[in-house]
């Protein structure tokens, strides 16, 4: 018999997509699934269209609540939901094919597996890329510095909650709960399930199609994005403080915080003002923070980084907390302008380890 699985989509002002996305996964060829639409306080016709699908089929299940955020949003799928496992939509995005929910269930089910990552394409404007692969499951252990610093920022993959199947179970027992944040929510999730020690299993297909929408980004235009990122950061170590798992999972603060001089770059220069003095301002506000500079001088000295089998990112980041510890920041702001015009970073990342 197939295991029951839950679909949870959180929809916030998505009138244009919800049909399609919802229609989308209807076509799957595994058919014990239930899809939970929670609406996040939408203003447009984003509820009427739920409540639509609701009435029409018997397994689509609409959830109305006050704006609270994705991370919240999915927090409440969770909760409402009846199966073994879990997986994640947004209301803009497409499952990759008709058998992804069974893919996934069946490597869960033969791996007995908490977490089930897959590889995914994007798509824009008609375009679909090629198969982003993860490179994951190259490495045996998964409770490495090694293998979160390639999953959280040279790959990515496990910083997104779409593109897995989660047993339920493993989140209710380990308490994973939603963040309010407006964006990165899904990232400190996925920290907190890293430090829970799950049993990661990998796909190499594409299961996912994720939208980029023209002219967005993810942080393009965001005015709190210092603010937010930093908070994820601050609570995420409390979080570990509380747990008792500073020693051990510490690098999980100190590369976020790291990725925020990068994610801090692209929103810059995405919004078009390439002048060298406005990002030198912006890195100068961001490593302000008395707690960017205690996780600066940590990389600074090599603890985690040590652990990282490139050398290249070993001299990357320990240059980057250097430049910021001594307060360089038009010289922080030349080289990561020099790193985007030649898209070092990109690659870097795209080159596979030996």
């Amino acid at each position: 018999m197939e295991e029951l699985v839950s679909i949870v989509i959180p929809i916030y002002q998505a009138q244009q997509y919800i049909e399609v996305c919802v229609e989308d996964i209807l076509k799957q060829d595994y058919l014990n699934i239930e899809i939970i639409l929670v609406n996040d306080g939408s203003k447009d016709n984003s509820g009427e269209i739920c409540n639509k699908f609701a009435e029409k089929y018997t397994n689509i299940r609409v959830i109305h609540q006050e704006n609270q955020g994705p991370g919240m949003a999915r927090d409440t799928g969770v909760k409402e939901a009846k199966g073994k496992y879990i997986v994640f939509v947004d209301s803009d995005d497409f499952l990759d094919g008709t058998d992804v929910v069974r893919k996934l269930v069946e490597c869960a089910e033969k791996e007995q597996a908490d977490i089930v990552v897959g590889s995914f394409r994007t798509f824009s404007e008609g375009k679909t890329s090629d198969v982003n692969y993860h490179h994951l499951d190259e490495l045996a252990d998964t409770d490495s510095v090694e293998f979160r610093f390639r999953g959280y920022f040279q790959y990515g993959h496990l910083g997104f909650n779409w593109g897995k199947l989660y047993l339920r179970e493993f989140l209710l027992n380990n308490q994973i709960n939603g963040w309010d944040y407006s964006f990165v929510e899904d990232k400190i999730i996925n920290m907190c399930c890293s430090t829970c020690k799950p049993r990661y299993a990998f796909i190499k297909d594409s299961v996912y199609r994720y939208r980029i929408r023209e002219g967005e980004s993810p942080f393009k235009n965001r005015g709190d994005f210092t603010s937010v990122w930093l908070r994820a950061a601050e609570d995420f170590d409390v979080y570990l403080t509380k747990k008792n798992y500073k020693e051990e999972y510490g690098d999980l603060v100190g590369i976020h915080v790291f990725l925020g001089i990068y994610a801090l770059t692209d929103k810059i220069i995405q919004e078009e003002d390439k002048r060298i003095s406005t990002l030198k301002k912006a890195l100068k506000e961001y490593c302000s923070s008395g707690f960017v500079k205690a996780q600066f001088q940590i990389l600074r000295k090599g603890i985690y980084v040590k652990d990282l089998k490139s050398f290249v990112w070993r001299m990357t980041i320990r240059v980057t907390a250097t430049l910021c510890s001594l307060k360089l920041f038009g010289v922080m702001a030349f080289v990561m302008k020099l790193v985007k015009r030649l898209k070092i970073d990109r690659i870097v990342i795209a080159r596979k380890y030996g």
